[in-house]
């Protein structure tokens, strides 16, 4: 639906993104594959957008290289609801229905009434899964690098996978699968009814800073 390539500052008032749809191709609803892009969105909605063997079907920020202050993305009383990806694929894993942050360096900010909530991983078509994980992050998953805002009243709600029943797959993350970096919660205003084997609200895949907190490689919040 959008592709943002571009550093100069952009923002997106009060649309709708929806029915994105991206086979083997992040980004479903918005792809943002530029070092120093600093977009944001304010009032919008990203919503049933999908992608198949791919990640970030709502929102993924995406790209080779960097800059020195890297990039930015604020979300302002914007939801990213009811995206999924479609998880075939017995080999790769893909993550972040809801909002992808592969490993850059860049700061993501959601504050106001914003709703991260009914985002799907959807693994129940994938066989002969050749390892036992299922893909992680069905709200967000922000990669290393990254630093992360949410504040004011944000809702992050209903983030869940389906999982095959023939691979064993378990799943990680329900509301947030974070790889390292910063995390900084001031305060989320309704966090509940995620679900995932394994860290329900947040799994910490690496070493993160979660309010002052140092948290490893494997610890949990549900």
């Amino acid at each position: 639906m959008f592709l943002i390539i571009t550093s100069v500052p952009i923002t997106l008032k009060n649309l709708t993104i929806s029915e994105g749809f991206c086979n083997s191709e992040n980004g479903g609803g918005i792809l943002i594959s530029d070092a120093a892009a600093d977009v944001t969105l304010d009032g919008c909605v990203v919503k049933e957008n999908s992608v198949t063997n791919a990640s970030g079907a709502g929102i993924c920020v995406a790209y080779s290289g960097g800059s020195t202050s890297g990039s930015h993305l604020t979300l302002k009383d914007t939801s990213v609801t009811d995206n999924t990806v479609i998880h075939s694929d017995a080999v790769v894993i893909y993550s972040g229905a809801g909002i992808m942050i592969e490993n850059v360096n860049m700061t993501l900010s959601v504050i106001g009434n914003s709703d991260i909530s009914s985002n799907k991983i959807d693994c129940s078509t994938r066989t002969g899964a050749s390892f036992p994980e299922c893909p992680e992050g069905a709200g967000f998953f922000l990669g290393n690098s990254a630093t992360t805002t949410i504040e004011d009243d944000v809702t992050v709600n209903a983030n869940n996978f389906t999982l095959s029943t023939t691979d064993g797959a378990k799943s990680q993350g329900g509301g947030m699968y974070i790889t390292g970096g910063t995390l900084n919660v001031a305060n989320i205003g309704n966090f509940i009814g995620n679900s995932a084997t394994e860290g329900k609200k947040i799994y910490f895949g690496g070493t993160v800073n979660y309010n002052n907190v140092t948290k490893s490689d494997g610890d949990v919040i549900d």
